[in-house]
């Protein structure tokens, strides 16, 4: 059996460089079952696994050829073709997967409501990653796709800190962060008082949140922070952690060091000899947490406390929808960049039913008029690998550095997308010129 199965993947020496490659996988093998990755959320923590990859064996995950990785992300996969008993072709999961159209998993410890994914490569991985959920469908709202795994970060911070004493206060970083804002959230239901640091752009994003009792930037960490507080740091900035700790006179009970959303602030891990500082595992504490209530007492309250999160992110949530491998692509390098803003959330598409009503880039040669300046790729490839525009509709009018956004000369918006044919997508102008202007034009084809 063969198809038309690709990946993305980042270069792991320079996780600025990616490339789509051809997959050939053998669907022969007894005990193997090829999914198709039908969509995928991806955020912040996936850099995380990029960015730990080698440390914490996250490559592991889905091998690649080389210097190459493949950064796994939690999605929804339909069954394509299987070599398994009982796993019929159709039936959907969800759990961990790659930024590929396809992957070979090898189910095991089947049960009505879950598999264990049972290749050698992932022996030595936390269980947590290896667990896969059948799923009657992918119809889960994408606000729960995106948020459900940082929410697990969350749900278990909070019932460790649960453990301490109440009322003690609690100092989060990166808190326009969805974890951050996620444990803040479950925090307040609590009463717990919570202080978040973040930086100067997000500061009033963070305070309209209206979970914070107060809301700091990086450069206010003079305040000093009340003693006996716990400080929670979902940034992973060694630094940044010193910095608080100082200021507080070393009066902090506890650092956490919970996260790595900085991953340009260097190494994360505690510094040795410092008996306040742990290094917080989600996984493990869920391993610990269905051990002791079980696993279906676990997974109820955490889908409740789910539920009661999105709800109320819902009033400031966006999601952002995006398709193909080359939409994959363009969030990936934005999210790297930290460029994504925090209230956006992003979801990627590659069913073939989407894909089949997109016109998705894949190479692109765009011209413009000197006012506008060159067409960045990413811009142009999120653009256009969106639900199909019709004749004459009309492009946002916002800068380059907001998503799905095309530029426009002073107040007059200068470009339409009116017609796809032959697999060009033409560009002309409504702005200066005539109208019907040719601008340039950008190579795409439907994906097979």
């Amino acid at each position: 059996m063969h198809g038309n199965w690709r990946s993305l993947e980042v270069d792991r020496r320079d996780l600025r460089t990616t490339r789509v490659v051809a997959d050939d996988l053998d669907v022969t093998t007894p005990g193997q079952v090829l999914f198709e990755v039908s969509r995928f959320g991806f955020s912040a923590n996936n850099v995380t696994y990029a960015s730990l990859g080698d440390q914490l064996g996250y490559w592991n995950l889905f091998p690649a050829v080389g210097r190459w990785g493949r950064i796994p992300v939690w999605g929804y996969l339909r069954v394509v073709s299987s070599a398994v008993p009982g796993v019929e072709e159709g039936r959907r999961a969800f759990g961990l997967c790659p930024m590929s159209t396809h992957v070979l998993l090898r189910p095991g410890h089947l049960g009505a409501a879950t598999f264990a994914e049972e290749s050698s490569h992932r022996a030595g991985l936390s269980s947590v990653y290896n667990v896969y959920s059948w799923a009657d469908t992918d119809t889960e709202p994408d606000a729960l796709l995106v948020l459900r795994p940082l929410f697990w970060l969350s749900f278990m911070l909070d019932d460790y800190l649960a453990q301490g004493e109440p009322g003690t206060g609690v100092v989060v970083t990166s808190a326009s962060s969805k974890a951050a804002i996620g444990l803040t959230w479950l925090l307040s239901r609590r009463g717990v008082p919570v202080t978040g640091l973040t930086s100067a752009g997000h500061a009033g994003f963070v305070a309209d949140l209206g979970h914070y009792d107060q809301v700091l930037t990086y450069d206010e960490i003079q305040t000093r922070p009340p003693s006996g507080a716990i400080l929670v740091d979902v940034a992973g900035n060694a630094a940044l952690r010193e910095r608080i700790d100082r200021r507080s006179g070393h009066r902090l009970a506890e650092i956490i060091v919970a996260g790595h959303t900085q991953h340009g602030a260097g190494p994360a891990a505690p510094q040795a000899g410092d008996d306040r500082t742990v290094s917080f595992s989600a996984p493990q504490r869920i391993r610990q947490r269905a051990a002791d209530w079980g696993w279906p007492v676990l997974e109820q309250r955490f889908i409740t406390a789910l539920r009661g999160f999105a709800a109320t992110a819902s009033s400031w949530l966006q999601i952002e929808r995006s398709y193909g491998l080359a939409g994959a692509a363009a969030v990936y390098r934005q999210v790297l960049d930290n460029t994504t803003p925090p209230a956006t959330a992003d979801v990627v598409d590659l069913t073939a039913q989407s894909l089949g009503r997109q016109q998705c880039v894949t190479s692109y040669a765009v011209t413009f008029p000197t006012c506008c300046g060159s067409s960045p790729p990413d811009a142009l490839t999120r653009w256009l690998c969106r639900p199909p525009p019709v004749h004459g509709t009309r492009l946002p009018r916002r800068g380059w550095n907001q998503r799905s956004s095309w530029r426009s000369c002073g107040d007059k918006l200068l470009a339409l997308l009116v017609s796809c044919a032959g697999g060009d997508v033409i560009l002309t102008t409504n702005g200066p010129g005539p109208a019907g202007h040719r601008l340039g034009i950008a190579r795409a084809r439907v994906p097979d």
